[in-house]
């Protein structure tokens, strides 16, 4: 590894640099947060266009520097998935075409923001957490679609001759048991079709109970299991790695000790002889 090479590396690793980098990527979301008011780009939009080429100058840099961190051998740095991430948004930013869209050109600066993602730990744990959440998720997703059907075909049968706009086939009793589901004003719902029938009670209790909050405790036991989950794999990543390093350094670490061992015992005969 070459001399600037090292001297790269060491920047990039430092923690200085890292939390320099994550306050623009943050103020760099804060200014594209501003840029959405018309009087604030009216006034400063002129000031916010200098702002923003130059967060693309420190992106620049910054991807520049982690590049030569790796020495001769630059394709290093793209077997990193946020490496690969980060390049290709840097990239996007500089292209003229691109440039020229202001819509894609603030939908690619605000994705910047993912990278807090693998800067904060407990944050990364989540995004795990939910990734391997998905499998057991889509169960949940099919048990949910499941009794909405059960129950939309049960309105169809209880409320659709009165009430057809919201229970008259099956497709549209699927669309207001969604509605339900989300709780989105489904007070409107209940009174007309309990003007129909005393069941609508029992059938909007039943569903709410089973649909809302028996499912909603699901997805959290879930979710929290997929954290806990990656979390511990993390750890045994983690553990993993340090003792591959040690094993690396092992012959090293014994010839110090048998070196640091020979040192003692000629400072013990020295100190005998002495006496």
């Amino acid at each position: 590894m070459g001399v600037i090479a090292a001297r790269c590396h060491r920047l990039a690793e430092s923690r200085g640099f890292q939390m320099s980098i994550l306050a623009v990527i943050v103020a760099n979301a804060v200014v594209i947060g501003i840029e959405t008011y018309p009087a604030v780009q009216e006034r400063w939009g002129g000031v916010l266009r200098l702002v923003d080429v130059a967060f693309l100058a420190i992106f620049t840099v910054e991807i520049t520097i982690r590049l030569l961190a790796h020495g001769r051998r630059p394709w290093e740095f793209f077997r990193g998935g946020w490496n690969v991430f980060d390049f290709v948004i840097v990239v996007l930013a500089l292209l003229p075409v691109v440039g020229a869209n202001v819509t894609l050109v603030r939908l690619i600066r605000v994705l910047r923001v993912v990278r807090l993602v693998e800067a904060i730990d407990d944050l990364r744990m989540i995004v795990l957490g939910l990734a391997r959440s998905l499998a057991a998720l889509a169960g949940v997703a099919v048990f949910v679609v499941l009794v909405m059907y059960v129950y939309a075909v049960t309105g169809t049968a209880l409320f659709g001759e009165e009430l057809p706009d919201e229970w008259g086939t099956a497709g549209v009793a699927m669309m207001t048991c969604f509605r339900i589901l989300t709780l989105d004003n489904w007070d409107d719902l209940y009174f007309p079709a309990l003007e129909v029938t005393p069941w609508a009670t029992p059938y909007f209790v039943s569903f709410i109970i089973v649909a809302t909050l028996v499912v909603l405790n699901i997805v959290i036991a879930v979710v929290v299991s997929s954290v806990e989950q990656a979390r511990q794999s993390e750890l045994e990543r983690e553990t993993a790695l340090v003792a591959e390093l040690a094993g690396e350094r092992a012959p090293e670490l014994s010839e110090r000790i048998v070196a640091l061992r020979a040192a003692l015992d000629q400072l013990e005969e020295d100190l005998g002889t002495d006496r």
